[in-house]
Order: C-alpha cells, then structure tokens, then sequence
C-alpha cells in the first residue's frame, strides 16, 4: 500500500481554499445556476420594502424563502437600497405656529429698544422641563429603507398627552 501525501509544498492554504470557495459560490456558472436572486425574488422584495420599509433583511428573507446573504445581495446590490435612520427635527411648525413665536419676540424687542438698559434688570427668566412616561421610539426601530438618491425622512417630535410632569425654574437678573 502506498503512502498518501495530504500536507505539503502542493497543498492550497487554507486563506487561498476559502477565498476560492467564495468566488465560485458567488460566480455563476454552468453547475449550479444561481436559484435565490432571480428577478421574480428581486420584484417581491422591492414589493415588500415599498409596502413596508422598517421591514428587517430576516424578515424578508422568511417571507422569500431564501437566505439572509442572498435577501442581502438582492437589497443591496439589485435593488440599491440602504438603511436610513429618520432625522430628529425639534417639531414641524406651520406658518401660523411660527406667527406665535415671532410676535411675543417682536414685542419684546420693541421694548428693550424703547427702554435700553432699564428693561433688562426687568425681566425674569424661566426655563421649564417635561418629564414624560412613555418610551421613545428607537433610532434603531425607525430606520426605513430607501434608495441611495433619496432624502432621509424627517420625523418631527411628538408631544404625549399622558403621564408628564412639568418643572419650572425662574431667575432674577
């Protein structure tokens, strides 16, 4: 019986066996046609992030029945979409909310430039702070997909109504 040589100066490295692993899994070829990213899954996973886009890359490879990596290539690289996460603006005012804020602003001015100096020792500030009962909605749950020429969204701060506590510091100049 002959002697087998499995180790030695002809062997392919590990790192080099791997590597030549993942191109041909990736490589399409004439033994084994690529069956999960096909233009039937691409068009249901576009259907599905249009229909839902917090929609999770494990979810949709459940709904597809197909594998994370393969979900991940289509939404990706097909699709060309990214997670987003929403900016936070302070709140989205209409043009009649900014009138409210402005006109108190104006008043005061009008008199400090009436009064100078005088008006200043006057006024007493306020600062107040809302304590609320509620958990916030996660960065994390709000990200949508969206296409990478798209704007981010914008989500605008809710008040809640339920469970607040209001403190309310004043200060003397």
């Amino acid at each position: 019986m002959g002697k087998s040589v499995s180790h030695g100066p002809m062997c392919l490295s590990g790192v080099s066996a791997s590597e030549w692993a993942e191109r041909m899994e990736n490589e399409p070829h004439d033994c084994r046609p690529r069956t999960s990213v096909t233009e039937p899954n691409i068009d249901r996973a576009d259907a599905l992030i249009r229909e839902n886009r917090r929609i999770t890359i494990k979810e949709l490879g459940a709904m597809l029945s197909i594998s994370v990596g393969s979900v991940e290539d289509i939404v990706k690289y097909h699709l060309q979409y990214r997670k987003v996460n929403a900016r936070w603006v302070p709140h989205t005012l209409t043009d009649v909310s900014k009138m409210v804020y402005v006109q108190p602003a104006s008043r005061l001015l009008q008199q400090f430039e009436d009064e100078g100096d005088a008006f200043l020792k006057s006024i007493v500030t306020t600062d107040e702070t809302r304590v609320h009962y509620f958990i916030p909605e996660s960065q994390q749950s709000s990200r949508e997909w969206r296409h990478t020429s798209s704007p981010k969204p914008k989500r605008a701060r809710r008040s809640h109504s339920a469970g607040k506590v209001m403190a309310t510091f004043f200060r003397d100049w």
